[in-house]
């Protein structure tokens, strides 16, 4: 993730921080994980400073697109909202019912491949049995801001942590982080 946030701070996006987590597949790991970040989201992002105009521009990989998500209810439980643009949600293990929580976000895009087996095993065992690739509407009477899935053809779940270079569909003959910059600063 180091070689990503280099990219995107040469690409001119002027802040970029990381949160490490333990990575444990369970759900009380990532809800123990959200919580955290959720205080380290107010101490990075002080709601004063919301007049700004500043707002959150969110990657998450994996299971860090879980941990994200069960940062935003926190912070709703806390009735706290930080102003947040975009979610790009990668290789992401999806509950097959999308919380609403993910509303407060304007846009989300969930990146996934068919060929990323390593996910769809995962999907079929332990904590995230029943749970997809893709987000699942949300259910809620206003309906959502922009959530939408995206295929990325012929990339594997390692395979979207680097700069590889697409070969096929929407964006045949760009490389991932440039990708992930577009839909970042867009």
């Amino acid at each position: 993730m180091n070689l990503l946030k280099e990219h995107l701070l040469r690409c001119g996006i002027p802040d970029v921080r990381l949160f490490f987590w333990s990575g444990r597949a369970n759900l009380s790991a990532i809800d123990e994980a959200g919580a955290n970040l959720s205080k380290e989201l107010l101490s990075w992002f002080p709601t004063e400073n919301t007049k700004s105009g500043q707002s959150l521009r969110v990657f998450a990989k994996s299971s860090g697109g879980l941990v994200f998500r069960s940062a935003l209810r926190h912070l709703a439980d806390r009735s706290i909202q930080l102003p947040s643009d975009v979610l790009l949600q990668v290789a992401v293990p999806n509950p097959a019912v999308t919380e609403s929580t993910i509303c407060l976000v304007k846009k989300v895009e969930n990146l996934y491949s068919k060929s990323d087996w390593f996910l769809r095993l995962l999907l079929t065992v332990g904590p995230y049995k029943g749970y997809k690739q893709t987000l699942a509407e949300v259910n809620q009477p206003s309906g959502c801001n922009y959530v939408h899935n995206v295929e990325v053809p012929t990339v594997g779940h390692n395979g979207l942590n680097w700069n590889t270079k697409i070969r096929s569909g929407r964006w045949a003959g760009k490389n991932l982080y440039e990708i992930y910059y577009e839909i970042l600063s867009g």
